[in-house]
């Protein structure tokens, strides 16, 4: 290398190391990274322009590309002996080390942990957001309002549903599979803009990686709910419709349905001007969702429950999230209750075959029917009309019969009646009536708000949010009152 060149190379890694800091990948790329959380892989097409600028701007002359090649050997040494690790990421926050980053607009990040959030340079974080056209979460403010009573400005629902869509939100960012949300209305309801708010809040810059809209369905058949199920474990998934569908057996389980009114004319809103609202409300919207999520990497792994749902992790979540969002874990199990238990009704009265054996086993005085498979196909038959016996739902064999009956178990249960499969030289099937322990006792638990734990009521606010202790203690007390959308 002669002189000129060792002169000429020697600015240019001056510069970079004046304007950037380093930082390497596992995968040893290497990376520089400015104040503003710009960032370039060395090397790359990028990166050489972005310097080209740099040392034209200084120097008036364009750097040779033969020095700029060499000076981006040295940064690459340097970066790969002394930057930082930092992990690439590509959707909308990383969860490093049991802490979450948000990438915000003003070009910081939004570190999450158990003690609480706090705003950091992209300097400092050990997440790196490498979607070039990434605008960011909006930088939170302080709310002296709770996140449902906001919401509830923006979406059709009622109370306790409010508190279901929060959890929801609060869900995405935590581990585990996510419900699927069903959102059921006429035209005209405000489903579609419900899940369009979701997606906005949750993925700014609809990147598709945490949200997926179905949008009108009319029918959900098998292999659907199978996608929805297996799906489920990688983002949300929210479906719209005007039919009153409900899923079939094995996906109900993993569905929390919000049903939705018409709005009538009078009080309908255009959607751009909700939306514009919906903007105005963000940043508010952005401090309870990272209060509720310090509060939830905080507690999650407290929250045991008795006996787990399939719902378990979206109900450990919520109840972790609580005092974050300033109500209790009792209004969370409850609403999920009144949920589960409308959906399950849904489908019994909507299901032919669980109708069926409802209606047969009211119809008999002795608390059980045995059977084969072709004599209880013989036995509903009769409790149904023709055309129900020549619809595509209804089961033409006894093999059939026993797989619907299979799937529709854990609802047939929630009402008083079991089913056993025996063999005694051919396929037996019994049907039992369950037995309350007393007269005043249901016939079965239907309630999973029974099943959890209570928890303790705590500062809705991170200490590291308020601006001082009057404050804190000023919007604790208001996020506790009774929230009434």
């Amino acid at each position: 290398m002669s002189a000129k060149e060792k002169e000429n190379s020697g600015k240019i890694v001056k510069l970079i190391n004046e304007k950037f800091n380093l930082a390497r990948t596992d995968d040893n790329d290497a990376i520089v990274i400015n104040s503003e959380g710009q960032h370039f892989i060395v090397g790359d097409k990028d990166f050489n322009e972005a310097i080209k600028i740099l040392f034209f701007d200084k120097y008036g002359v364009q750097p040779f590309a033969k020095d700029l090649g060499k000076a981006a050997l040295i940064i690459k040494q340097q970066a790969l002996a002394e930057g930082k690790v930092v992990t690439p990421v590509t959707g909308n926050f990383a969860t490093v080390d049991d802490r979450l980053y948000f990438p915000q607009q003003d070009g910081t990040q939004m570190e999450v942990a158990a003690e609480g959030a706090k705003q950091i340079a992209a300097l400092d974080s050990p997440a790196l957001f490498i979607n070039k056209n990434q605008k960011g979460f909006v930088n939170p403010d302080l709310s002296d309002r709770p996140l449902p009573a906001i919401l509830g400005r923006y979406l059709n629902l009622a109370s306790d549903q409010l508190l279901l869509f929060v959890c929801c939100l609060i869900k995405v960012f935590m581990p585990g599979p996510n419900p699927v949300m069903l959102f059921i209305g006429q035209q005209g309801s405000g489903k579609t803009t419900a899940a369009k708010i979701f997606r906005m809040i949750v993925d700014p810059n609809d990147t598709g990686t945490r949200v997926k809209i179905l949008d009108n369905l009319s029918a959900i058949g098998d292999k659907l709910s199978d996608d929805l199920c297996r799906a489920s474990h990688h983002f949300v998934q929210i479906i719209t419709t005007i039919s009153q569908l409900v899923p079939n057996q094995d996906l109900i389980d993993r569905t929390i349905v919000f049903d939705l009114t018409q709005i009538s004319d009078e009080n309908r809103i255009p959607e751009t001007k909700l939306l514009a609202g919906l903007k105005n409300d963000m940043p508010a919207i952005m401090f309870w969702l990272y209060s509720a999520l310090a509060s939830a990497l905080e507690r999650y792994q407290e929250i045991e429950l008795q006996s787990y749902p399939r719902l378990a992790d979206f109900i450990q979540a919520a109840i972790a999230a609580c005092p974050g969002l300033g109500f209790k874990g009792p209004e969370i199990t409850s609403a999920v209750d009144k949920n589960r238990i409308d959906l399950v009704e849904r489908s019994l009265n909507q299901n032919p075959v669980s109708a069926a054996v409802l209606d047969f086993m009211d119809s008999i005085e002795e608390n059980s029917w045995s059977g084969t498979g072709t004599e209880l196909l013989q036995a509903l038959n009769e409790k149904v009309e023709e055309d129900i016996r020549q619809h595509g739902s209804w089961p033409s064999k006894p093999n059939k019969l026993s797989g619907m009956l299979n799937r529709a178990l854990p609802f047939l249960r929630t009402r008083g009646i079991d089913i056993l499969w025996g063999k005694s030289g051919q396929r037996s099937i019994a049907l039992v009536k369950l037995q309350a322990d007393s007269k005043d006792e249901p016939s079965v638990q239907t309630s999973i708000a029974d099943f959890v734990e209570r928890s303790s009521h705590k500062d809705p606010i991170p200490r590291n949010w308020a601006a001082d202790e009057d404050e804190t203690e000023e919007l604790s007390a208001s996020a506790s009152e009774e929230i009434t959308p």
